[in-house]
């Protein structure tokens, strides 16, 4: 009879996957913003996770290729008017490299949703985590044998 500790080991690995792919990113564009009226907010919703993301506003660094997958991007403080977006990542975990670039006009107290289509995960990615699943359910195996 299997007990309540051979399930921890696949349960704690699935929470960790599920929680490590679904990461959001909040950063600030201005730091010194005093609740004035003429700052927007630009949220970034990728079609799916992406690791090493690089997200620049207006040539500013705003996420620097972090290394753990990010699947949404809210840059708060943003002032109105019009903003050029570019977005990047090179991973072995993609079947391309991913670019976007686009201009966006923010309004005044306004919330400016990007919706951005990313690559395919490649066949090494999925052999990766397939295999990532495999190592980690053996002990929980060779230890109920």
């Amino acid at each position: 009879m299997k007990t309540a500790k051979s399930w921890l080991i696949p349960i704690a690995f699935l929470s960790l996957l599920v929680l490590g792919g679904c990461a959001t990113t909040q950063v600030e564009y201005e730091s010194n913003f005093w609740g004035s009226n003429d700052k927007g907010e630009i949220n970034i919703l990728l079609s799916r996770s992406l690791p090493q993301l690089t997200v620049l506003v207006d040539d500013r660094i705003i996420l620097d290729a972090r290394s753990w997958h990010t699947r949404r991007v809210d840059i708060r403080n943003v002032p109105i008017g019009p903003h050029r977006v570019k977005m990047f990542a090179n991973s072995w975990q993609l079947e391309e490299n991913f670019y976007y670039e686009e201009t966006v006009m923010l309004g005044a107290g306004g919330r400016l949703p990007i919706a951005v289509g990313v690559p395919q995960y490649s066949a090494l990615y999925w052999i990766y985590i397939i295999g990532l699943a495999i190592i980690s359910a053996l002990p929980t195996v060779v230890i109920y044998y």
